[in-house]
């Protein structure tokens, strides 16, 4: 990265566990590792506005992730395996992996995930094995996007289950001219699995009716379903709890 600015220095306090989450957020999605305890977090900002995050052990080895993803966390030794070329290598590939030593002897790895790049360099050869370990803890869950959150919401019935927030609140309306709000605190025992469909943007349902998502914050979203030339109008209040998605409410105002 180029002319870094230091944003942030936070010493991490060891804890009673052996490891501890790093977490990086990245074009709205999370991404953590699972690193071993004792190192003090840095965080980095260059001029173009990509950030690297940097877990520094007393050793000198290194942990990183960053969002930029032309150019890696990493140069000097890169460049001197693959040459200056590597960086348009890494541009025309989602999924890369670079490896190799440096001039001490010591170990670095690069790895590209889409838009993020995670790696560690500084590392002695005895504890190789260990940050490889780490590497492969990587991991961008159900809820570190909506929509993979949404896939799995719609397409297995025990998980839809547990995220939904029972007794659910659920509001309808009974009667004409004008019709009357009815409210009720809906259990799981009442519960009939709901399917959505993979994209969810604005696509057509089997069912004859679309389905939109519409982002209220960044933790809230709202699923509204539309029947085509029927009166169907089913608004699915979704929130982030926690860090885990959430169904929390329903309004259905069909007629």
């Amino acid at each position: 990265m180029k002319a870094v600015l230091i944003l942030a220095i936070i010493l991490i306090q060891i804890s009673c566990s052996a490891q501890k989450l790093f977490r990086f957020t990245a074009h709205k999605i999370d991404y953590t590792l699972e690193l071993p305890i004792g190192y003090e977090l840095k965080k980095l900002k260059d001029d173009e506005g990509y950030r690297e995050h940097q877990a520094i052990y007393p050793d000198g080895s290194v942990v990183y992730i960053t969002d930029d993803d032309k150019s890696g966390g990493i140069s000097k030794a890169k460049e001197e395996k693959y040459g200056v070329n590597v960086y348009t290598k890494m541009l025309a590939n989602d999924n890369l992996l670079l490896e190799g030593t440096d001039n001490n002897g010591k170990y670095w790895k690069e790895q590209k995930l889409g838009k993020v790049v995670i790696g560690y360099y500084n590392v002695p050869p005895g504890k190789k094995e260990m940050y490889d370990r780490v590497l492969s803890t990587k991991s961008q869950g159900v809820d570190d996007s909506f929509e993979a959150f949404l896939s799995k919401f719609g397409n297995d019935k025990e998980f839809q289950k547990s995220r939904v927030k029972f007794p659910l609140d659920f509001t309808y309306y009974e009667g004409v001219a004008p019709p009357v709000e009815v409210h009720k605190g809906l259990k799981m025992n009442e519960w009939e699995h709901i399917e959505f469909l993979p994209d969810s943007i604005t696509a057509k349902g089997d069912g004859g009716y679309t389905t939109s998502v519409f982002e209220s914050s960044q933790n809230r979203r709202l699923i509204h379903r539309a029947g085509i030339d029927v009166g169907i109008s089913v608004q699915y209040f979704f929130e982030k709890i926690s860090g885990r998605w959430f169904l929390v409410k329903i309004v259905n105002e069909s007629n």
